[in-house]
């Protein structure tokens, strides 16, 4: 599938259209398409050595239009250390989650967070952070919801964690407008491929 942008138009401009055009291809998206191509991503995640070396990992809570996390998260449990992130202010703190059930709440755009009981946790600790995004393109930009939470999170994690992003493959473009303050995954999973 293939989604095109209009060069020359300003950033924001840019964005919002591919932002448009990929939630639009992602709202009819049938669930159980989600939950067939999501086990996809899911294998190709769980087969990178990477990933498999990893203890602690930073998941994030999907949405319905996203690669179901909680798949992967549930299969983790008690293999790895979980951690969500909540958003603050301005910033994404992390928690590290023992129960899928008591530790989440619906919490800021409706996303599932982690309580405040929850132990905070320290970026440190990670050997990896899972990155959503709306759009990435094969050069491993990505496009979030327009916040910016994830691009200063990102910014700021030592070098030494690896910073995976899940998408589905139509979500991939060739290439995806983005500036100075975007930030990079360093390896894309998608449910057909590895980037």
């Amino acid at each position: 599938m293939s989604i095109s942008f209009v060069m020359g138009k300003d950033l924001q401009a840019q964005k919002k259209q591919v932002r448009s055009r990929v939630k639009s291809l992602l709202k009819r998206l049938p669930p159980e398409e989600n939950e067939r191509r999501s086990r996809n991503v899911v294998q190709r995640l769980l087969s990178l050595e990477v990933y498999k070396k990893a203890k602690n990992v930073l998941f994030y809570a999907s949405l319905s239009d996203e690669v179901d996390t909680f798949l992967l998260m549930r299969q983790e449990l008690g293999h790895k250390g979980i951690y969500l992130p909540r958003i603050c202010q301005d910033r994404l703190d992390i928690y590290e989650i023992k129960d899928l059930e008591k530790d989440l709440e619906k919490s800021t755009f409706e996303i599932k967070e982690p309580l405040f009981s929850c132990r905070k946790a320290n970026s440190s600790e990670l050997d990896v952070v899972l990155v959503p995004g709306v759009a990435f393109d094969r050069f491993r930009n990505r496009l979030g919801r327009g916040k910016g939470y994830y691009d200063k999170f990102l910014r700021n994690l030592p070098s030494r964690i690896t910073r995976i992003g899940l998408c589905f493959s139509f979500q991939v473009l060739n290439n995806l407008p983005h500036g100075p303050r975007d930030w990079k995954v360093d390896i894309l999973v998608t449910d057909k491929e590895i980037i």
